[in-house]
């Protein structure tokens, strides 16, 4: 069976989204296939469990790194992800735990680091701890000296 008009006209706008989303890069693609990250430049940021809440989970403070949480498929890179005014984030709680939340874009000055082997994103386990890759502390700590801030180490 041939399809009719109306089937057609329903599929005319799916290829053109389909298009659309296949030409644009992704926005990791757009910073020279780096992984994007992010230092906190205000004294307190608030971190949401969603873009749209009111309720913040946690405070970072001045200085504390963050990465992009969302990874583009294919070069396997991280990029931020933003809504309402805020990024999708990873980052540690204590020395132990990392967590993913929401941070106000404009709390962020962003840098961004290459791939560290074994792991391509920002943390990897070692031992029984996850920490920063050594790619990632070293890009956090060139950033900060750009900023002019105190050269602080990327913990955990």
């Amino acid at each position: 069976m041939r399809p009719g008009p109306a089937i057609a006209v329903l599929s005319a706008p799916m290829l053109c989204a389909a298009f659309v989303m296949a030409s644009a890069p992704a926005p990791a693609q757009s910073h020279g296939g780096m992984n994007e990250a992010g230092i906190v430049i205000l004294e307190r940021a608030p971190v949401y469990p969603n873009p749209r809440s009111t309720r913040p989970t946690t405070i970072l403070a001045l200085g504390a790194p963050v990465a992009a949480s969302v990874k583009v498929r294919g070069p396997d890179l991280n990029f931020f992800q933003e809504k309402f005014g805020r990024v999708r984030v990873v980052y540690f709680r204590g020395d132990r735990l990392h967590d993913f939340g929401w941070i106000e874009a404009a709390a962020l000055a962003r840098f961004y680091y290459g791939a560290c082997p074994p792991v391509g994103g920002p943390m990897m386990m070692r031992g029984v701890r996850w920490e920063w890759t050594d790619c990632f502390k070293s890009a956090h700590d060139a950033k900060l000296q750009e900023l002019g801030m105190l050269v602080q180490p990327a913990r955990p």
